[in-house]
């Protein structure tokens, strides 16, 4: 093969890998993973494990034409599976700090009803509308 397209292989299965990391890394410093869809999780896993069968082929055959192949799609498991620990792990705290949430409207939970709450200054929790 051609050097020419083998450096073009090696640039692209870099480009390709590096595309990743920023949701990577946007999962987990913001730790908001709604986002993600999951079937673009699914199709990027079946697709992954088709080109990395195929990266391997070549390899079997003594070719290493197939190894930017091979190394980009390793790499892209890789973050896959942050990405999946990332959407389980953050999807999971997400629902259980939503749940510690108390949004009673009965009048003896309301912060109005309060003697120690100034007529004037109230703060009502549900409508997030401060009532002076």
């Amino acid at each position: 093969m051609n050097l020419i397209f083998v450096i073009i292989g090696y640039i692209g299965s870099i480009t390709l890998s590096l595309s990743f990391i920023p949701q990577v890394i946007k999962a987990y410093k913001s730790k908001e993973v709604k986002s993600i869809s999951k079937k673009f999780l699914l199709l990027q896993y079946i697709t992954t494990l088709f080109w990395t069968t195929y990266g391997i082929g070549f390899i079997l055959d003594k070719n290493l034409n197939g190894l930017p192949i091979l190394i980009a799609n390793c790499f892209i498991l890789i973050c896959l599976i942050l990405l999946t620990i990332a959407i389980y792990k953050y999807s999971n705290s997400n629902k259980n700090n939503n749940s510690n949430i108390n949004t009673n409207n009965s009048p003896n939970n309301s912060p109005n009803n309060s003697p120690n709450n100034s007529p004037n200054t109230n703060f009502n929790l549900n409508s997030n509308i401060i009532i002076v």
